[in-house]
């Protein structure tokens, strides 16, 4: 389109226009096999817009009760940590657990059903981050089957700490054990933490990693989540706690990569990908949890040593972990039901939104 021509339908102007337009949205020419296809957008009915109005405004009462109970919550609360005295207590939050796995001088798992590990899987054990850590040395464990099944439409969280001895190796996965196979897998490449879901390694997954390389021969803690959005922009990952900034090397998912493929810890790959380093208290959910319960996550002290902070010594973190350990075990019925009331809401409104069609 060099000039306009007499008789054109467009002008030079308006092809360049409708261009730069199509040009400039995240549309790939390429439709997937459920569901709409981004971009698109909620289209709430007027039934639906009706009851998230009404669910707006039973959050907005809620909210305003629970405000009011600020100044009761702190006097309650310090009065319980002045008498509160225990053993040293682990607390970490539970809801939508699936596997736990402590790995504090065994592979035994917890909340869901024992699996049997073959010997020879069963690495060695150090000192981690609370009690115990597997020590791996690029031979991992299979696990089970029947764990973290999880499929593009799912949503799914895990937690970890580790400390890796080398910057390549395979921390979890659920694919076949060998290089660039369907399935998913959380990985170190080069220091970046990578996280892949994959049906065919170039056209079709989600390959995403950590824009930064992280350290060798240091804890941290882990956490990744995924929304079931089937976009990368709905796989977040955080380090000790903090979101991460992340480089997408695909965004193009058109099946699911669910596979029949057994869960493996430091393993999967293939040949000399296993991962090299400490890892410890793996945890593994079936939805995709809020920064707020992964900062809880990435709190490894015992609630029985926050509280012998001074209150001015805790960090934010601490300080958080210790006030929802407390709405939740310890505080009085009134904080207990107006906290849980308004979290049961907030929960109704996201569902209630999920639960919109979209349009195109």
């Amino acid at each position: 389109r060099c000039h306009d021509h007499k008789f054109d339908p467009l002008s030079q102007r308006e092809f360049y226009q409708a261009y730069a337009y199509f040009n400039n949205i995240p549309e790939f020419g390429r439709a997937l096999k459920e569901g709409n296809s981004p971009p698109f957008i909620k289209a709430p009915t007027e039934h639906q817009q009706h009851r998230l109005r009404v669910l707006d405004e039973q959050l907005h009462q809620a909210e305003k009760r629970w405000n009011n109970l600020q100044e009761q919550l702190t006097k309650a609360q310090s009065s319980w940590e002045k008498q509160f005295s225990s053993d040293e207590l682990h607390w970490f939050p539970s809801s939508d657990l699936i596997a736990h796995y402590p790995l504090d001088g065994d592979l035994d798992i917890q909340v869901y059903p024992p699996t049997s590990i073959p010997q020879d899987q069963v690495p060695e054990f150090a000192d981690g981050v609370i009690e115990k850590a597997a020590k791996y040395d690029g031979h991992g464990t299979e696990v089970t089957k029947d764990l973290a099944n999880f499929g593009y439409f799912d949503k799914f969280s895990f937690s970890f700490w580790m400390k890796p001895a080398k910057s390549t190796g395979t921390i979890l996965s659920k694919m076949k054990d060998t290089a660039r196979a369907d399935g998913y897998a959380v990985r170190l490449e080069n220091g970046h933490l990578q996280v892949n879901l994959v049906k065919r390694w170039l056209d079709d997954a989600i390959r995403v990693e950590t824009a930064e390389a992280l350290p060798l021969e240091q804890w941290q803690h882990i956490a990744i989540t995924y929304d079931g959005s089937r976009v990368a922009k709905g796989i977040r990952v955080y380090v000790d706690g903090k979101p991460v900034k992340m480089t997408v090397h695909l965004d193009l998912i058109n099946q699911s990569f669910a596979t029949e493929e057994p869960f493996r810890i430091a393993q999967g790959g293939g040949a000399g990908s296993g991962f090299h380093g400490l890892l410890d208290d793996l945890r593994i959910f079936d939805d995709c949890l809020s920064p707020e319960t992964v900062t809880l996550l990435s709190v490894k002290d015992p609630i029985t040593e926050i509280l012998a902070l001074p209150k001015d010594n805790r960090s934010p973190g601490q300080k958080q972990k210790l006030r929802i350990y407390y709405l939740e075990h310890h505080a009085p019925k009134v904080l207990q039901t107006a906290w849980k009331h308004r979290n049961q809401l907030l929960g109704q409104r996201a569902d209630w939104i999920e639960s919109f069609p979209t349009v195109m």
